[in-house]
């Protein structure tokens, strides 16, 4: 016979559903949140997405206003900053990591070898303190190549110009 706490007691059972592929759509297509986590694929090609916006937003200034509109054009980009610091925070979380480890890119050496780990490095394919994973479709996992291949094009660029001078 169940005692009287036994019988108020919630019932256990076996929960369990894949988490390794979920659509999220409020964690999608929030931009501007540090809420959330997202993958490789689709951090790389919002970055890219956002690095082509921003970029003929500063030639279109440039041919419109010139030269004396250089300070109006870096006033008008913040906001591509800040979507890079929400995409940093949410590659973070995918590696269940605090979003005040970005404090870390600020060293000069370290920083940028650690920015490279955050980029590239896949996260836990199953919930973890910062949220569930989401799925990557089809058009980020294009965008996400192509901003990888510029991405390691570009760090061997660094390097051997490094090399030549």
């Amino acid at each position: 016979m169940e005692t009287t706490a036994a019988a108020y007691k919630p019932p256990e059972a076996a929960i369990t559903y894949d988490t390794a592929i979920v659509y999220d759509y409020q964690a999608r297509y929030k931009n501007f949140s540090m809420e959330g986590r997202i993958g490789v694929m689709t951090s790389m090609a919002r970055a890219l997405l956002w690095a082509v916006v921003g970029g003929v937003f500063l030639l279109l200034v440039g041919a419109v206003a010139g030269p004396g509109a250089v300070m109006f054009s870096v006033l008008a980009l913040l906001p591509v900053l800040a979507l890079d610091f929400c995409l940093y925070a949410k590659r973070l979380h995918d590696l269940n990591m605090s979003a005040w480890f970005m404090l870390v890119f600020i060293i000069p050496v370290v920083g940028a070898i650690f920015m490279l780990y955050v980029a590239f490095m896949p996260g836990s394919k199953d919930a973890n303190n910062y949220g569930i994973t989401t799925e990557t479709l089809g058009w980020e996992k294009v965008l996400g190549l192509i901003g990888i291949a510029g991405t390691v094009l570009s760090v061997l660029a660094l390097i051997f110009s490094a090399m030549a001078s």
